[in-house]
């Protein structure tokens, strides 16, 4: 049977397939250090599996259309005017934010983590990071970019993102435009990998069943 990286690894692209192959053993390790240590959710049934793909499955529609749009920006200036994509960007950030925390809610056993309810993503971070400090999936979560995407402290100023450390930084640092969308979409890839990893070596009969 096909797996789910195999699945994922043919759908990429070549750039795509070397940051796929660079996080693939820190992903694997992460989640053998979360079950040796019985930090792996399993307490779910057939259902719960169900409902998990139907918020993956909305987030990434969403993230397609993003990328249509951008692939589309041409066609779609000839019709709306000239329209700048880029200010979409937003939407591609929060949905890949919400991705990983789910995730982390979905699998991961916040109790034995001594984390309360449903916590924000950075207390998630800051506990993993706490527990597997040297685990190389984690410290590229922590990015300054992708801290930036989720608390929209950046803006974008001609082909730039301005990225600021805080809403009255007047000295931003600046990244062209296309590495601050090259590196939302690398989290998205690596999430997924995370996704498949647990699915196919950890919980397989899930996605089989689903």
């Amino acid at each position: 049977m096909v797996t789910k990286k195999e699945l994922m690894y043919k759908n990429l692209n070549p750039e795509e397939k070397e940051i796929f192959k660079k996080f693939l053993d820190p992903v694997y390790y992460l989640l053998f250090e979360l079950d040796n240590r019985d930090l792996l959710n399993y307490n779910f049934n057939l259902e719960s599996a169900k409902q998990f793909l139907l918020f993956i499955d909305s987030i990434d529609k969403q993230i397609n259309l993003y990328n249509n749009l951008v692939d589309n920006q041409e066609n779609l200036n000839s019709i709306t005017g000239e329209t700048d994509v880029r200010y979409l960007t937003p939407t591609l950030s929060i949905m890949i934010h919400e991705k990983l925390r789910i995730v982390f809610n979905y699998f991961i056993n916040f109790n034995k983590l001594q984390l309360k309810g449903t916590p924000f993503l950075s207390k998630i971070l800051t506990k993993l990071k706490k527990e597997f400090p040297a685990n190389e999936f984690l410290l590229e979560l922590n990015s300054e970019i992708r801290n930036a995407a989720a608390h929209y402290s950046y803006y974008i100023k001609g082909n730039h993102v301005c990225i600021c450390k805080n809403f009255f930084d007047m000295n931003p640092k600046l990244i062209e435009f296309k590495d601050f969308e090259k590196e939302l979409k690398k989290f998205n890839i690596i999430v997924d990998l995370f996704i498949a990893t647990y699915f196919d070596d950890f919980k397989a009969e899930w996605i089989y069943q689903s």
